[in-house]
C-alpha cells in the first residue's frame, strides 16, 4: 500500500471514453457516473483499444446460449447482441467463450465469470462477487464490478472496472487499457450488494499488478 487515497467506486471524474450503449430501459440513474480518463497498462498501449463501437444488429449467425445448474454458457456468438438480466443465471456462474464482433450483457449479480478467446466484443457484466477471469481475449471491451480481476494473455483490450482488489495481469498480456467502471444502470447498486460488493467501497482499477 503506497498511501495514496483510493478511488471511490461511484466517483466523478474527467471525461473519457463513453460507456457502451446498454439495452433500452436499462441505463438509468443507478449510480456509476461517467468514465474517467483511462490508464494505460502495458509496455505498448494501443491506440486501437478505444471506446466501444455501437452494438451490432442481430444477425442470423449461429450462437449458443445454454443454462444449467452449473451456470450459463455463452458460446460462439458472432455479430449479434445477446442479453440476460436478473434471474437468468442459475448458480451465479457465467462462462463466455469464442465470441467475435458481438455485444453481451449479463446485468445480474454473479458469483464467478470467465471470458475466454473472445475478440472485438463488448461485454457488460453486472456484479461479480468473487472472481472475473479473462483469458486469450483480443480487442474486447469489458465493463464489470467485481471483487477481483485476472487477465491472462489478453491483447489490446479495454477493461472498465470497479474492483476491490488490485487487477492481476498475467502471461503475455499487452496493450491493455484500464479505466474506471463506466456503465451504471438502475439495479447496479442492488446487484453489487447481492453479490457481496460494497457500492461505497474503494475502486482499485488503477493499481494493476503484472506478473
Amino acid at each position: 500500500v503506497d498511501g495514496r487515497p483510493l478511488n471511490p467506486f461511484f466517483g466523478a471524474g474527467a471525461p473519457g471514453p463513453p460507456p457502451p450503449a446498454l439495452p433500452a430501459g436499462v441505463l438509468s440513474g443507478g449510480g456509476g457516473g461517467g468514465c474517467d480518463s483511462p490508464s494505460a497498462m502495458a509496455a505498448s498501449p494501443t491506440a486501437g483499444a478505444a471506446a466501444a463501437p455501437p452494438p451490432p444488429a442481430p444477425s442470423s449467425h449461429h450462437h449458443h446460449f445454454s443454462s444449467g445448474t452449473g451456470g450459463v454458457d455463452v458460446q460462439g456468438v458472432v455479430r449479434a447482441t445477446v442479453a440476460r438480466g436478473e434471474g437468468g443465471f442459475p448458480g451465479g456462474v457465467l462462462r463466455v467463450a469464442d465470441c467475435h464482433d458481438a455485444v453481451i450483457y449479463a446485468l445480474a449479480p454473479l458469483t464467478r465469470a470467465t471470458i475466454v478467446a473472445c475478440s472485438d466484443c463488448t461485454i457488460v457484466l453486472g456484479a461479480v462477487g468473487r472472481s472475473l477471469r479473462l483469458e486469450r481475449c483480443e480487442r474486447t471491451h469489458v465493463v464489470a464490478a467485481a471483487a477481483r480481476l485476472t487477465a491472462l494473455s489478453c491483447h489490446d483490450c479495454v477493461l472498465s472496472l470497479g474492483v476491490r482488489a488490485r487487477p492481476l495481469i498475467l502471461g503475455s498480456s499487452r496493450g491493455l487499457l484500464l479505466a474506471p467502471h463506466c456503465a451504471g444502470y438502475a439495479r447496479l447498486r442492488a446487484h453489487m450488494e447481492a453479490a457481496g460488493l460494497d457500492p461505497a467501497g474503494p475502486n482499485r482499477w488503477d493499481e494493476p499488478v503484472g506478473l
